[in-house]
């Protein structure tokens, strides 16, 4: 009985070893890891795919299709065959970035990847001090940006990933790096509106790296803090009036009420005239409606390249009427910037909302963090 026992359990085994696997990639996906989890992006998202992970890149511009679309395979494993026209296979994790933003300098610099940085589209717009050092021992080479790219330096720098911004339209370079084989990903983080959600593209970049756990880590302490932050700016009773932007040419153009900025100033519990409406960018008004509307506004942040209170004299002499700047009450995210230029706010203060937050705050309601010196903004003299 033993040993027709012992042929039967054996027989069991030698089926079960012998069976096809289950179609469609379905034995492979059930020890995958699970999809990262996204709490605040809207434009990008993650899935598991026969086994692969599988990033989709929204479209915001035609919200019917994908703008594009990655499947990431890991170094040495065996890549899928049919792909979309919009698909790109990456290797992961990838040991060389081209770059074409400063806020993507930020993600490479809150995951400790610097060093995989080869080249960026202008290399004196770059803050970070360890990437300046590997740029003047000629590691990082300046590659232009997406109107002027140096397709011939690109293809000899055969980088495992270039990162750039995504538009409404592709530009022709771009197209032609693609079919040079190099993978572009479109970074479209500027079009989300809200500042958590900006930050949570730190795993966008983090999945071509495999470094998902470390991204997810480091954003919810971000957002842990940026919630702290918030609740301590809407305890107060006292919301002072904002106003924001500057004329460019014959046009001032306002933070739209479902803007980044927009929300910031809500979460620094403040009063702004054009909270109701519902534009993500920047709204075109005349001046004369700013002056009606906001010439008693007690603050005003983020006036176009203005650096000093004189400067705004020189380009319009209206600018004096503002109660804001008769009180020198102006601010802008001058507070982080190199010799060259180069602005650290546009680098690390995306992937650091919370600090950009506490920075307004202390604006704002400077009694909430009395011993707080401001980081990305400075007061003009």
């Amino acid at each position: 009985m033993k040993l027709i026992i012992r042929c039967f359990a054996v027989l069991v085994y030698l089926i079960t070893a012998c069976s096809p696997p289950q179609e469609d990639g379905k034995s492979a996906t059930s020890n995958a890891p699970p999809p990262v989890q996204l709490k605040y992006a809207t434009l990008f998202s993650f899935e598991q795919v026969n086994g692969f992970k599988k990033i989709n890149v929204k479209n915001p511009w035609d919200t019917t299709e994908l703008y594009a679309t990655y499947i990431l395979v890991h170094q040495g494993d065996p890549k899928p065959e049919a792909l979309t026209e919009k698909s790109f296979i990456v290797e992961t994790p990838i040991s060389s970035i081209v770059t074409l933003s400063t806020t993507h300098i930020g993600l490479l610099d809150k995951l400790e990847a610097e060093q995989a940085l080869v080249g960026h589209s202008t290399l004196y717009y770059i803050y970070n001090k360890s990437i300046n050092d590997r740029i003047e021992k000629g590691e990082v080479t300046e590659v232009g940006n997406a109107q002027n790219l140096n397709i011939e330096t690109l293809i000899d720098l055969r980088p495992k990933l270039v990162m750039t911004s995504g538009h409404a339209k592709i530009h022709d370079n771009l197209k032609l790096l693609e079919k040079s084989g190099i993978p572009v990903a479109y970074n479209i983080e500027w079009m989300e509106n809200s500042p958590l959600a900006r930050a949570e593209w730190l795993k966008f970049m983090a999945a071509f790296f495999e470094k998902d756990a470390m991204a997810d880590s480091i954003f919810n302490n971000i957002e842990q803090q940026y919630k702290e932050m918030k609740a301590r700016a809407l305890a107060v009773d006292k919301k002072p009036s904002v106003l924001a932007g500057a004329k460019y040419k014959d046009t001032w153009s306002m933070p739209g009420g479902n803007s980044y900025v927009a929300q910031l100033l809500k979460d620094a519990n403040t009063s702004y005239y054009w909270f109701s409406g519902n534009t993500r960018g920047s709204i075109p008004i005349s001046f004369e409606t700013v002056i009606d509307k906001q010439l008693n506004a007690d603050i005003w942040i983020n006036p176009g390249g203005f650096t000093t209170l004189e400067g705004f004299i020189s380009q319009d002499d209206r600018y004096a009427r503002f109660d804001a700047y008769q009180h020198g009450n102006v601010y802008n995210i001058y507070g982080r910037v190199s010799d060259t230029g180069a602005n650290d706010y546009w680098e690390t203060g995306l992937i650091n909302p919370h600090l950009i937050l506490k920075d307004l705050i202390k604006i704002m309601h400077p009694e909430k963090f009395s011993d707080h010196q401001l980081l990305y903004y400075k007061k003009l003299n």
